[in-house]
């Protein structure tokens, strides 16, 4: 200190200088003013006010990559103290407002701070919290799910997940006996599978430089799935072929498996065929088909037949039948829209009066009318009105008061 006595003075302060007062007091040769005191304080700087830098630190973890860290500028600051979590490392800017920092392999989460710093003293600390946080799983994974279409050939079977936020690469793992061929460390790879590969797991993980996510998985089998549900009719009564069909994706060829009786006109091995002629009476039936493919035989799916049934013993075409001298003609007009009749002619002129049913049966042996008949000597026509029936082949029938049949015919309803 100097200019003690004078009406001013300087003072220097020391590393070790603490809080106090500076007094003075005026002197004369008669007396001593009064004191006049100052107080000197050691006030440090403000906090900073900003931290800003990158806060997600996997794609920095384990490389030479820096990562740039700024604070503002602080009033009365003549440097800034920084600090940073485990296993990182600051490689620049110590002490001023701006540090580049590297992150070593073992590098953890934590929190970058700043302090700034003064002659006096050191301010309180500002904060960023900084993270090491492994990418997400892998959403779903999209591709074929059966392997059989692809066994021993050189085909490509694609699989694909969509991108992972924070993930530079990704690790995909194949089924044994199948192959990656394309796409490692992708988000879409191409894989090939050899005759002996084995059903499992296609899997894959996304990877950063501070680890990996856990593994999405896609189920993969190596066995064929039955075709879809056979179209075509259950009843093929009346009929002389018709048609049936299926669908698989991943059949190379099918095999059909048909009722007693039935013969394939054509379309075996395919997913279509015409089968036929549908014998009546005929027991019901069960109509099959199996998809196959490189991976075997599928299961059957399956369509149940109903039987053809002939309730009246139909073996009588011709235009007229006779039975114990009553004679019957064709059923006219046949087809028919509205109504048929059928002329019965009574030949034994003791006979007053006969009874008589007409019956009439659909094609599954369901009786759908029946009338009751009174047939004189001579000649009596029949009518019978259908126009309530649906559209379709019918067999009629006269029966005696003793159910025996005296009387078998077809007739169409259009």
């Amino acid at each position: 200190m100097s200019g003690q006595g004078s009406a001013s003075i300087v003072v220097t302060y020391g590393s070790n200088t603490v809080p106090g007062t500076i007094t003075v007091a005026a002197n004369s040769n008669c007396a001593s003013s009064s004191a006049t005191a100052i107080s000197v304080n050691m006030v440090a700087p403000a906090i900073p006010t900003t931290l800003t830098g990158p806060t997600a630190i996997c794609s920095y973890v384990g490389t030479a990559t820096q990562a740039v860290y700024v604070t503002n500028v602080v009033s009365g600051a003549v440097s800034y103290l920084w600090t940073v979590p485990t296993g990182a490392t600051i490689a620049t800017g110590q002490g001023t407002t701006s540090i580049s920092v590297t992150y070593g392999s073992t590098a953890v989460s934590g929190s970058i701070t700043v302090a700034s710093v003064s002659n006096c003293a050191t301010s309180g600390i500002k904060s960023l919290a900084v993270t090491k946080t492994v990418p997400g799983t892998p959403t779903a994974i999209t591709g074929p799910t059966s392997m059989c279409s692809y066994l021993g050939t050189p085909t490509v079977a694609t699989y694909t997940i969509p991108t992972v936020s924070g993930a530079i690469s990704y690790n995909w793992t194949v089924p044994s006996g199948a192959t990656i061929t394309t796409g490692q460390g992708t988000t879409s790879i191409g894989v090939t599978y050899a005759s002996n590969a084995l059903a499992g797991a296609i899997g894959v993980s996304s990877v950063a430089n501070c680890g990996s996510s856990g593994v999405r998985t896609l189920n993969i089998t190596k066995s064929i799935a039955p075709p879809s549900a056979i179209v075509g009719v259950s009843n093929v009564c009346g009929l002389t072929s018709t048609t049936y069909t299926t669908t698989s994706t991943a059949a190379t060829s099918f095999v059909w498996t048909v009722p007693a009786g039935w013969i394939i006109i054509s379309g075996q091995g395919t997913s279509s065929i015409t089968v036929g002629p549908f014998a009546s009476p005929s027991a019901a039936g069960v109509l099959r088909v199996a998809a196959v493919n490189g991976c075997g035989t599928s299961s059957n799916t399956s369509l149940s037949i109903a039987a053809c049934l002939d309730p009246i013993g139909m073996n009588n075409n011709s235009s007229e039948a006779e039975t114990n001298n009553v004679r019957f003609s064709d059923i006219y007009p046949n087809p028919t829209s509205s109504e048929f009749t059928i002329s019965v002619e009574m030949q034994d002129a003791r006979t007053k009066n006969q009874a008589m049913i007409l019956e009439m049966y659909d094609l599954l042996g369901n009786l759908v009318k029946s009338q009751q008949l009174t047939v004189s000597n001579g000649v009596t026509s029949i009518s019978t009105n259908i126009e309530q029936l649906n559209s379709g082949l019918y067999f009629v029938k006269l029966v005696d008061i003793n159910n025996n049949t005296l009387y078998s015919q077809k007739v169409v309803k259009d």
